[in-house]
């Protein structure tokens, strides 16, 4: 049985409180409204409002795991988990599912080695943030690790009603953002996504020459 609260003030969660997501969950809720999370594909997002367009907002990346499981009692674990990353966030547990505190040494992109202070048995999960192609970000891959990027362009001439955009950002999920320069006012005219790295803009009437700004921010 689920029940849904709504709340008219500020929310504070107390130590013995918890939100909980759906496991597995890959579509999004219908009638969002500001202010809801969801927790889609393994990344966390809420339904907020950006520059006046109301959309799902990306709150962490997209995250590889892997799970290291020691059955052998040992004071020194070698992890290899080959995620090609240095930055990585991990989590020990032994046999009992208590949470262990361990330092990494020997840290490699694929691997590194856990020391305790005794021999013991038990499991460590390693985690890896992702950008939308799948890349594992913060090691030798070169990109940002915040998997976010932008493009602007401008667009009109008087002609034509249909303008491609080609952003060139290789991103699954994006916010468009349409100006007109002359009012400043943000309009709404029809955006197909063709793929992660083209727009196309469609308006009922040509716009004059550079009538419109266009910003793009990819994640």
């Amino acid at each position: 049985m689920s029940h849904v609260i709504d709340m008219l003030s500020n929310v504070r969660v107390s130590k013995t409180s918890k939100f909980l997501f759906e496991e597995g969950n890959t579509e999004f809720p219908t009638n969002p409204v500001k202010g809801e999370f969801a927790f889609v594909s393994g990344v966390l997002y809420m339904y907020t409002s950006i520059r006046n367009i109301e959309t799902w907002y990306p709150l962490t990346n997209p995250k590889k795991s892997y799970i290291h499981v020691q059955a052998v009692a040992s004071i020194s674990w070698t992890v290899n988990h080959n995620l090609s990353s240095t930055s990585f966030v991990f989590m020990v547990y032994d046999s009992e599912g208590n949470l262990v505190l361990a330092n990494p040494s020997n840290i490699s992109e694929n691997s590194f080695v856990l020391n305790f202070t005794s021999a013991i048995t038990g499991k460590v999960i390693v985690f890896v943030d992702v950008d939308s192609s799948g890349i594992p970000t913060g090691g030798g891959s070169g990109t940002s690790g915040i998997g976010a990027a932008t493009h602007s362009a401008s667009i009109g001439n008087g002609v034509l009603t249909s303008f491609t955009i080609n952003h060139n950002l290789d991103k699954s999920y994006v916010v468009i953002t349409i100006k007109d320069n002359s009012t400043n006012y943000i309009v709404y005219p029809d955006i197909k996504i063709t793929s992660t790295n083209q727009i196309i803009v469609e308006f009922a009437a040509p716009p004059t020459a550079n009538q419109y700004s266009v910003s793009i921010v990819g994640f």
